[in-house]
């Protein structure tokens, strides 16, 4: 009877630990920040993932609904980086650095200084 009664009280703390920890995770994963590149679009969308290539006239972008994503490049208003990625400039140099979209357009910044390198 002993052993029943111990058993009986272990499951009962076992359940009630678990249904505090479920919530606690499910709050957890929210607060997490997901960092991703985001890509608006001159039609107001949106597609967040991570950057891929650029192709001749189609960027690529890996998502995590749609898996590959190849977007016009004349359809993007901006994109933002969540991390410093190699870009050529239209005058053919190449710079290192962080893409950020802002309200008045694209602004590529320097990664150690977070300053800005390029305004586009």
């Amino acid at each position: 009877m002993p052993n029943s009664l111990a058993t009986l009280a272990y499951l009962y703390v076992d359940k009630t630990v678990k249904c505090a920890l479920f919530p606690l995770t499910m709050l957890s994963m929210l607060a997490t920040p997901v960092l991703a590149d985001t890509i608006w679009l001159k039609n107001g969308d949106k597609i967040t993932g991570t950057l891929g290539v650029k192709i001749s006239n189609k960027l690529t972008v890996k998502t995590t609904y749609a898996d590959e994503v190849k977007i016009n490049w004349n359809d993007i208003h901006s994109i933002d980086a969540d991390k410093p990625i190699l870009m050529q400039l239209s005058d053919g140099s190449i710079v290192n650095g962080r893409l950020i979209h802002t309200d008045e357009g694209q602004v590529i910044l320097d990664e150690e200084t977070n300053t800005p390198l390029v305004d586009t």
